[in-house]
């Protein structure tokens, strides 16, 4: 992302999450984002207004694979089996060193992956 200075953050040291894109997910992706397929949202947006939800389905917790993105913002998943994923993604920093408000936020889309394909994306707001 782009500071408004003209600055570049990446995902660097921060957690990427592939999740399967089941029903349950999709729902909660356009709930989120109000899409399913990319969208972002501000971190601003999420302390006024966390979304909330009272049933979360376990398959979307058991079945979501974690990494984090190198000092380039760079990651990778191994053995992913064919099919619909969202990767999620944060890119959030500090305005000021001595304030506790960050800017950035979360940023989603929505991958296919087929017989063990290698690719390279760039997920942007």
């Amino acid at each position: 992302m782009r500071q408004v200075g003209g600055g570049v953050v990446t995902c660097a040291g921060q957690q990427i999450a592939l999740i399967p894109a089941t029903n349950y997910a999709s729902e909660r992706m356009r709930y989120i984002y109000g899409s399913d397929k990319a969208g972002y949202r501000s971190v601003l947006s999420m302390q006024n207004s966390p979304p909330a939800f009272s049933e979360t389905d376990p398959d979307y917790l058991n079945l979501q694979k974690n990494t984090l993105c190198d000092a380039q913002g760079f990651f990778k998943f191994e053995k992913i089996a064919d099919g619909d994923f969202f990767l999620l993604s944060t890119i959030a920093w500090k305005a000021d060193a001595n304030s506790f408000v960050y800017e950035g936020g979360t940023m989603l889309r929505k991958v296919h992956v087929e017989g063990g394909e290698m690719a390279e994306l760039v997920i942007a707001p």
